[in-house]
């Protein structure tokens, strides 16, 4: 750009400026502020940290029981539960609901996968189908 073009330029973004208010400037820069902040927490929440945990679960009857990790803190992208046995128990994903992750049990021996696109899994916890079953899980987390 040349020397008087780049004046010029220059000129009319000073005469703009001295036309905003400060409340105007203030309000923008807020904006601005909370726009970026609002980026930055989306990027962190889809980006694992790639801290991993594993917690081990005593499950013994109908009352569910909730996961907790010593080593990191919720939310977590990834859970992968193994039921130990002997005993099935149903997992329920972030809240106790009526309903399960799956409708069917998680039998001894068999595993699921928790797999979110974002941080999303904040709390695990297990049930056993009967009242006097038991059960041990294991669960690997991913942060």
């Amino acid at each position: 750009m040349s020397e008087p073009l780049r004046k010029i330029v220059k000129e009319e973004v000073q005469r703009e400026i001295a036309t905003i208010k400060p409340e105007i400037d203030t309000i923008l820069l807020d904006d601005i502020s909370r726009g970026v902040k609002q980026v930055v927490k989306r990027l962190e929440a889809q980006v694992p940290e790639g801290f991993k945990d594993e917690v081990t679960v005593s499950v013994t009857g109908k009352i569910p029981v909730p996961m907790q990790p010593k080593n990191t803190k919720p939310p977590y992208f990834r859970a992968t539960v193994f039921n130990d046995g002997p005993d099935a128990v149903y997992v329920f994903l972030n809240d106790v609901k009526p309903e399960a992750i799956r409708e069917a049990p998680l039998n001894q021996g068999d595993k699921i996968d928790i797999d979110t696109t974002e941080a999303k899994i904040e709390a695990l916890f297990f049930a056993c189908v009967g009242s006097e079953n038991t059960a041990s899980v294991r669960v690997h987390l991913l942060k």
